[in-house]
C-alpha cells in the first residue's frame, strides 16, 4: 500500500475510534443519569404517599370522633322525637354536652330526614357526594374545598331505634386543615405544597426550594432534574387537591456523575492507545515494503532452526487437600454393631445427626429409602421431650403443622410428611443445600468485611414478600377464617440456597414466644411491638419481621438503642422510638422511606399487606439479582457446599451401618450472635 493510503487509513481508524468512544461514553453517561433520575422519581413518589397517608390517617382519626358526636344520646333523643329547627339550634350553641365539638369544628351540619340544618359558625360546601359515600358505608370522610379552604369533612349515620328510622338522619362535621397537619418524613430535604390547581394552600419545608416546586403547580405531576439533581411528584388527595413534593437528590446525581468518570475515564485511555496505535500504523516508514527479500534456508538450515517446545511439566496432584484422606477427617465414622444402628430409625426416616436444637424443636438430618435404590434427605422437626409432654404444646404444634403442609410456593421450604412416631409428633421438611441468612450476612462481613448490597436485600425481600403474599391469603378450606402467619421471621428462618434461591424456613412451626429466655432473648430483636407485648398477632406482624431483617442486612446491627438498665423486650414492646428512626434514617435513599414506614410501633400505620409492601420497593432492575446472589452463594460457600455434597451422597448410598459423631454441617464456625448497640 502506498505512504498516502497508509496515512489516510490510520488517520481514519484514529478518528473512528474517537468517534466510538465518545458515542459510548455518551450512552453511558445517559443510562446512569437515566438509573439515577428513576431512583429519584421513585423516591418523591414514596414521600408524597406518606405524606398523603398522613392526611388519610387524620381523616381516620376524624372519623372516630364524629362518629362518637353521633352516637351521643341527646342527639339521637332530639332526632328522634323531630325537635323543631329552633331547639336544636339552640342545643348546639349553648349546650355544655357540646362544647368540645362545637369548637373543635366550625362546620356543623345535621340531616334529618332528608331536611339539611346548617348549625356551625361558617357554611357548609356541597356535601352531597359525601352523604352518597356515607349512605353506601358510615362514616364516610374526605379531604374537600370550601371558600378556597381545605377541611376535614366527616359524615356519620345517626342511629334511631327502627320504629323511628324512617329516613337516614347523619351528621356532619368539617374541621379546617391546618398547617401542622401537613408532614413530611423525618430528615427530608425538600418542600410540600398541599394545592388546589395552581393556588398553594399550604407549604412546608426548604424556603430556598419552595419558589422552585410553586413553578411546577398545574403542571406533569413526575418531573426530574436530567441531572437527576432534584425530583418532584405530585398525588391526588381530594378533588380539586393536589399535594405536590420537592426533594433534593443532589446525592444520587453526584454518585452518577462520580460512577460515570470512573466507567468513562478507562474507556478514554484505551481509546487514545488505540486511536494512537492507528497512527503510528499509518504514518511510519513502511519498512517492511524497502526491506530486501532474504534468501531462504535450506532444509538442512530449518532443520537447524526449529524451536524445540519441551513437553508440559505435570503438576503434582493435591488429592490430600481435596480427594484424599483429609477431606474424609471432617466426619467420624465408627462401626456399631447392627442393633445399636436401629437406635437412629426414626419410622420411616433413619436419622443420621443432629442439626440443631432450639428453645422448642429439635432438628435432624434424616434419610428416606425405598425400592431400586431410592434415597432422599430430609430435615426432621420435632418438639423437645418436655414440650413434648404438655397436651396444649401438642396440640399447637398439630395444629401450625396442618396449616403449613398446605402452602405450596415456590418460595417455601415445604413440608412432605406430617406424621406421629409413638408419643412424637414430626414434620419432615424437604433438605435444601444453603445457607441461612445469618450465616450468610457474618460470613461476608467476615470474609470482605461488607453487608449485603441494598439490591440484594431488596432482591430477597422480594422473595420472601411473595411468600408472605400467598401465605396470608391462603385459605386451606372453606372454613378457615384467615391466612397463615409465620410469627417468627428472622434472619434464621430465611434459607438462600446454593443455586441463589430464596426460601422461608418453619412455616408451620408455632409462633415465636414473647418471652424467650436466657441466650434466646436476642429472638425477641425481631419480634413486632404487639407480638412481644404477647398480643394477637396478623399479617402486619410478618411485615414489620421481615422489615427488621433487612434493617439488620443493610447495617449488621438491631436498631435498638438502650440505656443499660432497659429491658430489652421493654424496647422491642415499645418500637423504633426517636433515636432508632434517626439510624434508619442514616440508610438513606430507598431503604429510609420503606423502613420508616414498615417499621411503625402501630400496625395501622404500616403497610397492610405484602402486596402493598412489595410495590413500595424501588424497581430496581433485579432480572441479574438472583444471578449475583448465586454468585456470592459460590464465592463464599462453595468449598462448603463440595464437602457437604460428598457427605450426602455417602450417607445416602450406604452408610447406613455407621454411626456419625459430628457436629452439623451448618457448623461451619460461624459465630450464631446477633449484635445491638447499649
Amino acid at each position: 500500500m502506498a505512504l498516502p493510503s497508509r496515512q489516510v487509513v490510520g488517520t481514519c481508524g484514529a478518528a473512528v475510534v474517537l468517534v466510538g468512544m465518545g458515542l459510548l461514553g455518551s450512552s453511558l453517561r445517559s443510562k446512569l443519569y437515566h438509573s439515577a433520575s428513576q431512583e429519584a422519581q421513585w423516591e418523591a413518589q414514596q414521600i408524597a404517599q406518606r405524606a398523603r397517608d398522613e392526611i388519610n390517617l387524620k381523616l381516620r382519626e376524624t372519623e372516630a370522633r364524629v362518629s362518637a358526636a353521633a352516637s351521643l344520646n341527646q342527639i339521637r333523643a332530639m332526632v328522634s322525637h323531630s325537635v323543631d329547627r329552633a331547639t336544636l339550634v339552640d342545643a348546639f350553641t349553648t349546650e355544655e354536652w357540646w362544647r368540645s365539638f362545637r369548637d373543635e369544628f366550625p362546620v356543623q351540619l345535621l340531616m334529618v330526614r332528608g331536611q339539611a340544618i346548617d348549625l356551625g359558625r361558617e357554611p357548609a360546601a356541597n356535601v352531597e357526594p359525601l352523604l352518597a359515600a356515607a349512605r353506601q358505608k358510615t362514616p364516610a370522610s374526605q379531604l374537600m374545598l370550601a371558600n378556597q379552604k381545605p377541611y376535614f369533612a366527616v359524615a356519620a349515620l345517626i342511629e334511631l331505634p327502627p320504629q323511628l328510622a324512617r329516613d337516614a338522619s347523619f351528621l356532619i362535621l368539617g374541621k379546617p386543615f391546618l398547617a401542622k397537619d401537613l408532614t413530611v418524613p423525618q430528615n427530608f430535604s425538600g418542600a410540600a405544597i398541599l394545592a388546589s390547581e395552581k393556588r398553594a394552600l399550604f407549604e412546608a419545608g426548604a424556603a430556598d426550594q419552595l419558589p422552585r416546586l410553586r413553578e411546577l403547580l398545574g403542571g406533569d405531576t413526575r418531573a426530574t432534574a436530567p441531572d437527576a439533581s432534584w425530583s418532584a411528584a405530585a398525588v391526588d388527595v381530594a378533588p380539586k387537591l393536589m399535594l405536590w413534593i420537592w426533594t433534593d437528590t443532589s446525592a444520587k446525581s453526584q454518585e452518577a456523575s462520580r460512577l460515570a468518570r470512573t466507567n468513562v475515564w478507562p474507556l478514554w485511555a484505551v481509546a487514545v492507545l488505540l486511536a494512537g496505535g492507528c497512527i503510528y500504523l499509518g504514518f511510519r516508514r513502511g519498512a517492511r515494503g524497502d526491506r530486501r527479500e532474504l534468501p531462504r534456508p535450506s532444509s538442512d538450515e530449518a532443520s537447524e532452526s526449529k524451536v524445540i517446545i519441551a513437553p508440559d511439566i505435570e503438576q503434582p496432584q493435591e488429592a490430600s487437600a481435596n480427594n484424599g484422606p483429609s477431606a474424609a477427617q471432617a466426619v467420624t465414622l465408627s462401626a456399631v454393631p447392627s442393633a445399636a444402628a436401629d437406635l437412629n430409625q426414626f419410622g420411616r426416616y433413619r436419622l443420621l445427626h443432629v442439626l440443631g436444637e432450639g428453645s422448642t424443636m429439635r432438628a435432624d438430618l434424616g434419610v428416606l429409602r425405598g425400592a431400586e435404590g431410592f434415597s432422599r434427605l430430609f430435615v426432621i422437626k420435632r418438639l423437645r421431650p418436655e414440650l413434648a409432654r404438655q397436651p396444649a404444646a401438642v396440640a399447637e404444634f398439630v395444629e401450625r403443622a396442618q396449616l403449613g403442609s398446605s402452602l405450596v410456593h415456590s418460595n417455601i421450604v415445604p413440608i412432605y410428611d406430617f406424621g406421629r412416631v409413638n408419643d412424637e409428633y414430626f414434620i419432615a421438611q424437604e433438605h435444601i443445600l444453603g445457607r441461612n441468612l445469618q450465616t450468610l450476612l457474618l460470613r461476608l462481613k467476615r470474609s470482605d468485611g461488607t453487608f449485603l448490597q441494598p439490591v440484594l436485600v431488596f432482591y430477597i425481600a422480594q422473595e420472601i414478600l411473595k411468600a408472605l403474599e400467598y401465605a396470608h391469603t391462603h385459605r386451606s378450606s372453606p372454613t378457615q377464617a384467615a391466612g397463615v402467619v409465620h410469627g417468627n421471621i428472622a434472619p434464621t428462618k430465611i434459607l438462600i440456597s446454593a443455586m441463589g434461591e430464596v426460601k422461608v424456613l418453619d412455616f408451620g412451626i408455632p409462633h415465636a414466644k414473647a418471652r424467650p429466655s436466657g441466650a434466646r432473648v436476642e429472638k425477641a430483636l425481631f419480634l413486632s411491638p404487639e407480638q412481644a407485648r404477647g398480643e394477637a398477632i396478623d399479617a402486619r406482624s410478618d411485615l414489620y419481621s421481615l422489615a427488621m431483617t433487612m434493617f439488620w442486612c443493610l447495617s449488621g446491627r438491631a436498631p435498638y438503642v438502650m440505656k443499660p438498665e432497659q429491658d430489652l423486650l421493654e424496647k422491642v414492646s415499645a418500637g423504633p422510638g426517636r433515636e432508632e428512626r434517626d439510624l434508619i434514617g442514616v440508610l438513606g435513599g430507598a431503604a429510609t422511606y420503606v423502613l420508616q414506614r414498615a417499621l411503625e410501633p402501630e400496625p395501622e400505620k404500616r403497610f397492610q399487606t405484602a402486596e402493598e409492601f412489595a410495590r413500595a420497593i424501588p424497581p430496581w432492575e433485579m432480572s441479574r439479582a438472583g444471578e449475583r446472589l448465586h454468585s456470592l452463594m459460590r464465592k463464599l460457600f462453595d468449598e462448603d457446599f463440595r464437602e457437604e455434597q460428598a457427605r450426602f451422597s455417602d450417607w445416602q448410598t450406604g452408610l447406613d451401618e455407621l454411626s456419625i459423631s459430628e457436629s452439623p454441617p451448618e457448623a461451619s464456625g460461624e459465630v450464631r450472635r446477633i449484635g445491638r448497640s447499649r
